[in-house]
């Protein structure tokens, strides 16, 4: 296969994986089903040089508000990863203004964070397609399976993906079988990812009062245990030894 590149190079290749991100060009040459959806809502995401003293150590906290919500947990070196999402009827408004009311780690978080730095996106997913690829083709990541970011998985899935081609080609060799055999495998896991962020996303953002109030009851009763397994269902996953047919 010969892939041209915008800058006039080319490069010719036994097989082409399709790894260029939620707009990928190759899935729209190749399958063209139409642009991402977009879920009615704006994500930012930013890297705080210094973690909340309020917040205990090594915790992850989600808070939600009416429409909006806002996510922190450590990421290393004494730095804070925090998220924000807001339904769209207000995302154009400034972040700081936005959670002007909030706990105030959440406004200390935003004002510690260089503005330059703070990546603002819509939130957007697919419906999923069980046709990855043809021929000596196929795609990984966000090229054929993005999900909103409600979980923090879309770049763990792509890792998972990568690995799991590696190991097909290995088991079966460098084949068209080992591409179709690596699609079945991701399939399953992928859509679930993808179905499960967006309804927690749905959940998360939801204004009317007697929702929310529901929602809340409903975190507040939820029995450790069973937030622990609903987890485990999505993070206890180790691509080094699942199965691949």
């Amino acid at each position: 296969m010969i892939a041209k590149f915008a800058n006039g190079d080319s490069i010719e290749a036994d097989f082409l994986v399709g790894a260029d991100g939620i707009h990928s060009r190759v899935r729209a040459q190749f399958i063209n089903d139409g642009d991402p959806i977009y879920r009615g809502y704006t994500v930012w995401r930013g890297i705080s040089p210094t973690f909340p003293p309020a917040i205990p150590p090594a915790t992850a906290v989600e808070l939600h508000g009416r429409g909006k919500r806002f996510g922190i947990g450590p990421v290393g070196l004494g730095r804070t990863g925090w998220w924000a999402t807001v339904n769209d009827d207000h995302s154009t408004d400034a972040l700081s203004q936005l959670f002007a009311g909030w706990y105030r780690s959440v406004r200390e978080l935003i004002e510690a964070t260089p503005q330059s730095s703070i990546l603002k996106t819509g939130a957007f997913d697919r419906l999923p397609v069980r046709n990855w690829g043809n021929g000596r083709m196929t795609l990984l990541g966000d090229a054929i399976h993005p999900t909103t970011p409600n979980l923090g998985q879309g770049g763990c899935l792509a890792m998972e993906d990568a690995m799991i081609l590696a190991r097909c080609f290995e088991k079966y060799g460098p084949n068209e079988e080992s591409l179709r055999r690596y699609e079945r495998c991701r399939y399953k896991r992928t859509t679930a990812h993808s179905r499960y962020s967006r309804y927690y996303g749905n959940v998360g953002q939801w204004e009317n009062v007697w929702a929310r109030g529901v929602r809340r009851s409903v975190l507040a009763l939820m029995p450790e245990a069973l937030a622990q397994r609903l987890m485990q269902i999505v993070f206890d996953y180790d691509a080094t030894t699942d199965y691949t047919e």
